[in-house]
């Protein structure tokens, strides 16, 4: 027992000088080195980031809408790219050169059933000999 005590006796003034060391360093090091920080106050906000790219959109049902006749528009019920419906109106055309058409068709009728009226009458005349 004799010998652990002045083994004892022998480390405690050496390990008092080896944590006397660190404590000097651990001193030294925050105060050795100085960094310089910047210090900035946070708020609460909203912020917007926007970003541009460059594309092409297309619907899922493109309609190419072509008219069955010629003439001028009147007026017109549908903005481009606007959405429709089945059966509504898109477009009033001028009726001006589709009713001078119909009128020409229409005689053009009456002219074809007298002829063919005049073809039955003289055909059923009796002929001379």
């Amino acid at each position: 027992m004799q010998a652990y005590r002045n083994l004892y006796i022998m480390l405690i003034p050496v390990l008092a000088a080896a944590c006397k060391g660190k404590q000097a360093q651990q001193q030294m090091a925050p105060g050795a080195m100085k960094v310089p920080v910047s210090v900035f106050e946070v708020k609460a906000a909203s912020y917007t980031v926007t970003e541009n790219f460059p594309a092409a959109l297309t619907g899922n049902n493109n309609v190419d809408i072509k008219s069955d006749v010629t003439g001028f528009l009147e007026k017109i019920y549908a903005k481009d790219g606007s959405i429709v419906t089945k059966g509504q109106a898109l477009y009033e055309v001028d009726k001006s050169r589709s009713q001078a058409a119909y009128d020409e068709a229409n005689a053009a009728v009456i002219q074809a059933e007298a002829d063919l009226a005049l073809k039955n009458a003289t055909s059923n005349a009796i002929p001379i000999s």
